[in-house]
């Protein structure tokens, strides 16, 4: 994707597409947070001798019964993986955790959507918020560090915000843990042929290990060239390319679904993707 001439009403972007070139005179990228699965490179990973495999490539248990699994990544993903493994497949499963993420039910007991209050309370600063969650995630499981998940180290805004790291939304993980149907160990730190060595020194023989390690976008490739991104490979310009708004450097370009908050990103998809229309319709309407 590269920018082209100058002028109102010249086509500002030449697009490469699997069907061939078009112009056009504005571009949104809305291609998402999860375009290339991100594999951990660990010292040793290609010596492994058992089954290495990225989330994006679990189906089911069924391919794993009675296994013994190590999944990397106690946050959504993982977690939901490791309760099937245990629960549905009969397999030994062990969740290593590098950083311990905030917990959250999609519910409270009573059946009432979290998201809805915290859809309340995101216009507040992220601190009020960040407390909020925790005293919300204590009395909803207390002390959950006695079952090996301390408090986490950035409160659920702010996580999500700096970090694009979400909630860990509990769909029976923790009772699974509480329960002893699966242990949660030390972050991994390499493979050592059949052995998986932690963090804490301890080392564990898995026949699998599913990574569930994230994804990367594909902006940089798509439009890294332009200098719209951050060194994180997401559009810049002090948040604001995330919200509706054009580049200074890039007349004509917006970004939508890159903007992210505790409160979920369908809504600020919703948002934001009318204050593009509305800018675009705005730029005709002058140009006619």
């Amino acid at each position: 994707m590269d920018g082209r001439g100058a002028g109102e009403d010249a086509a500002r972007w030449l697009l490469d597409t699997s069907r061939g070139e078009i112009t056009a005179r504005f571009a949104v990228l809305a291609l998402g947070h999860d375009a290339e699965p991100k594999l951990p490179d660990l010292p040793g990973r290609e010596g492994f001798a058992g089954t290495l495999i990225h989330s994006a490539a679990y189906r089911n248990p069924e391919p794993f019964k009675g296994k013994e699994v190590l999944v990397i990544s106690a946050r959504n993903t993982g977690s939901e993986i490791a309760y099937e493994l245990a629960t549905q497949g009969g397999c030994t499963v062990w969740t290593s955790m590098r950083t311990a993420p905030n917990v959250f039910p999609r519910e409270w007991p009573l059946g009432f959507p979290l998201n809805y209050s915290t859809v309340l309370l995101d216009p507040l600063p992220d601190a009020v918020l960040d407390q909020a969650a925790y005293v919300t995630q204590w009395l909803i499981y207390r002390n959950l560090s006695k079952h090996g998940i301390p408090r986490a180290p950035l409160g659920v805004q702010t996580a999500t915000k700096t970090r694009h790291v979400s909630v860990l939304v509990d769909a029976g993980f923790i009772r699974a843990l509480k329960a002893g149907q699966l242990k949660l160990v030390a972050a991994v730190e390499r493979f050592d042929g059949a052995e998986v060595v932690l963090a804490d020194g301890s080392r564990l023989r898995p026949q699998v290990v599913i990574a569930a390690t994230g994804y990367n976008t594909n902006l940089p490739e798509t439009v890294g060239h332009l200098g719209v991104l951050d060194e994180r490979g997401l559009p810049a310009v002090n948040g604001e390319l995330t919200r509706g708004r054009e580049h200074p450097n890039a007349p004509g370009l917006f970004f939508n679904g890159y903007y992210v908050s505790a409160a979920g990103q369908l809504r600020f998809m919703r948002i934001y993707g009318r204050q593009i229309a509305r800018s675009i319709a705005r730029q005709l309407t002058s140009a006619s």
